[in-house]
């Protein structure tokens, strides 16, 4: 219950930010700004930081008591850390930025923050990821994917090429 409040206050304060920054496109058919299903991928990304957030700190705790050096330590940490940061980027993307890039660099951070940083992940300490967990990934990703790409709200609020459909 305390983890869907932090998530949904974090959310909220995210949906305020993003009411500063107008979208670069209006249209009366269609709606702009953040909100609907793109409100609730922030939703998704902000849950997706503090798990990333959880694990780096249980992390930090069982390598404190292990007796290895610190660059063995830090590789561990090294995915956890690099999707923290990717998520940070999409986050202030869709909230403050207002421009096609916002979009095209969600889209990249979500594949390589995703499915990219599992594969490496299981590559990289030899241990195969599960197919359910990657077919779960791989479903976020997709979805938003396509959310992004043709979704007018998505088109109009960060002025892609797709908006001129719209108006």
């Amino acid at each position: 219950m305390c983890a869907l409040l932090i998530v949904a206050g974090a959310t909220y304060g995210l949906l305020k930010i993003s009411e500063r920054y107008p979208a670069v496109y209006a249209s009366f058919k269609y709606k702009t700004g953040v909100g609907g299903l793109l409100l609730l991928f922030l939703a998704g990304e902000v849950t997706i930081l503090f798990r990333m957030f959880w694990q780096c700190a249980f992390f930090l705790v069982k390598l404190n008591s292990m007796h290895a050096p610190i660059s063995d330590k830090m590789i561990i940490l090294f995915f956890p850390i690099a999707t923290v940061l990717l998520t940070v980027t999409i986050l202030y993307q869709i909230t403050v930025k207002r421009c096609p890039s916002a979009v095209a660099f969600s889209i990249v951070s979500l594949w390589v923050s995703g499915p990219v940083f599992m594969q490496l992940q299981g590559w990289f300490y030899s241990m195969p990821v599960p197919a359910n967990v990657l077919l779960q990934v791989l479903g976020w990703t997709f979805v938003w994917t396509v959310y992004l790409v043709v979704s007018p709200r998505a088109a109009l609020t960060y002025g892609t090429k797709r908006a001129k459909h719209y108006l």
